[in-house]
């Protein structure tokens, strides 16, 4: 899971593990990219980040790792670029049960 923000990186994370998922944090693109990428079974990312944004990110992921899963989480719909390869966007705030549906579709 890759945001820039603690206050919303280790509560999200902490959730995710009490659901059963293994979860790595990183705090921006340029760490998932560089040490996690290749072990991912998906990848969550804010869209909002200095460096590199999610949608960067995302097209970096799915290139390196043709068929991985993203999840592109926002505050604003609105900024999330046309175009953008992630496979599901998710407004922010949300609850952890939707994200949760969302990440059990993506990894059937």
């Amino acid at each position: 899971m890759v945001d820039d923000e603690e206050n919303v990186r280790r509560p999200l994370g902490d959730m995710l593990e009490i659901l059963g998922y293994q979860t790595i944090f990183c705090d921006n693109g340029e760490e998932a990219l560089r040490y996690y990428l290749d072990d991912a079974d998906i990848l969550i990312t804010d869209i909002n980040m200095p460096r590199i944004n999610g949608a960067e990110l995302t097209m970096k992921a799915k290139k390196r790792k043709a068929g991985l899963p993203v999840i592109i989480m926002t505050g604003t719909i609105f900024d999330v670029p046309a175009g953008h390869l992630a496979d599901a966007v998710i407004g922010k705030p949300f609850k952890i049960k939707n994200l949760h549906e969302i990440i059990r579709k993506l990894l059937e």
